[in-house]
């Protein structure tokens, strides 16, 4: 996905817990984020769960970041991402495709990582406690 990698390094840079839900397999998973260099705090895959549209797989997700689903926010791109998400109570995200373009279960719509971490900029900026100097 064009501009994962920057969004990834930032979220790292940030101290942000990175979680991934996937209907692959974790074999192939494991190939792939081993020939990319990438690392998640949690990683749920087919075997873990039952798939998405359940809920299930980011429920597993939540506890290996360690994460309460009221604190996470789920990145997808398909419907299937959206209701999971929804279901599972957590803030969804659809990053629009050219198959998703809109979703009723989505929170936000955003066309880009770019997009989505100016946002969680934002928002985090808001959550910070005033401090007085």
């Amino acid at each position: 996905m064009d501009g994962i990698l920057p969004f990834l390094a930032w979220m790292e840079a940030s101290e942000l817990k990175r979680g991934l839900v996937t209907r692959n397999s974790r074999k192939s998973v494991e190939l792939v984020l081993g020939r990319l260099g990438i690392g998640f705090d949690a990683v749920v895959t087919r075997e873990d769960a039952p798939p998405k549209p359940a809920p299930d797989p980011v429920w597993v997700a939540c506890r290996g970041m360690g994460l309460q689903p009221s604190e996470v926010v789920f990145v997808g791109d398909f419907e299937f991402d959206m209701l999971s998400g929804r279901r599972a109570g957590v803030r969804t995200v659809l990053l629009r495709s050219g198959a998703t373009t809109t979703s009723e279960h989505a929170d936000l719509g955003v066309d880009s990582f770019a997009e989505l971490q100016e946002w969680l900029t934002v928002r985090n900026a808001m959550r910070r406690p005033y401090e007085s100097t």
